[in-house]
């Protein structure tokens, strides 16, 4: 399955952000799925960067005696996301701190419709 998401990156700061490149890690019951890459960048203060993003998830990967069977004939699929960006803001041109973004998500897709059905970040 492939699709395509938009990934945020919000600095609240009042100083630039600079992130290091990371990965999104996507899973099925704890089983890694797919991956994506996210390149390093820098955002304005107090703005958001906006990364457009291909998502290949591979089911090959998965033991034979996974519930997907189950799932796919629901016409639902649950997967949850992972990721960690570093980087560092610089705040009025004199003071640099580090600062570190964790994000971990669970999405439902509904196949029949070809939609996102839920989606639940923290």
């Amino acid at each position: 399955m492939s699709f395509v998401t938009q990934v945020r990156v919000r600095n609240p700061n009042w100083g630039p952000l600079k992130f290091r490149d990371g990965t999104i890690v996507f899973t099925y019951q704890g089983v890694v799925v797919g991956q994506v890459y996210i390149p390093n960048g820098k955002v304005g203060l107090r703005s958001t960067k906006k990364i457009t993003v291909l998502v290949n998830v591979n089911s090959n990967v998965l033991p034979s005696k996974s519930a997907l069977g189950n799932e796919l004939s629901n016409g639902l699929l649950l997967l949850t996301s992972t990721t960690e960006l570093k980087g560092k803001v610089e705040l009025m041109l004199i003071m640099k701190t580090t600062k570190t973004a964790e994000l971990s998500c669970s999405m439902v897709f509904n196949l029949a419709a070809r939609s996102l059905q839920n989606l639940d970040c923290n």
